[in-house]
């Protein structure tokens, strides 16, 4: 938010756990940053720019210091199973079957993952 230089009191810009979730939700859905404020957050829809810009910072900063958020291990989970099948082929025979509790819960990114599976039981 400091290097991003918004005034965050000239506008009633979202806190930094609000900007989190609208993150973890644009990943999870598949949606960019603008979609996602129009769908859900209509009341910062003026601010998609500047909030767009805070995710792009985020998702640099993670690069930079060699860091993963909850998200990124499932983005790029899914990744090295759809781009290299000898790697998905090598953990399906290590975990047999892959076991999703509360299924109804899940969401598209993880939705996406457990298709890549041959063996999931939902409960």
């Amino acid at each position: 938010m400091a290097e991003s230089e918004v005034d965050t009191k000239a506008t009633r810009f979202p806190k930094a756990e609000v900007l989190g979730d609208i993150f973890s939700l644009c990943v999870n859905t598949h949606k960019s940053t603008e979609e996602l404020l129009r769908e859900q957050y209509g009341y910062f829809e003026k601010l998609a720019p500047q909030i767009a810009d805070i995710r792009q910072r985020y998702a640099a900063r993670k690069r930079a210091t060699n860091a993963m958020d909850f998200d990124d291990l499932l983005v790029l989970w899914l990744r090295l199973l759809q781009e290299h099948p000898e790697e998905r082929e090598l953990y399906q025979r290590r975990f047999q079957f892959l076991l999703v509790d509360e299924y109804q819960d899940t969401n598209k990114l993880q939705s996406d993952l457990m298709i890549c599976w041959p063996r999931v039981i939902k409960t």
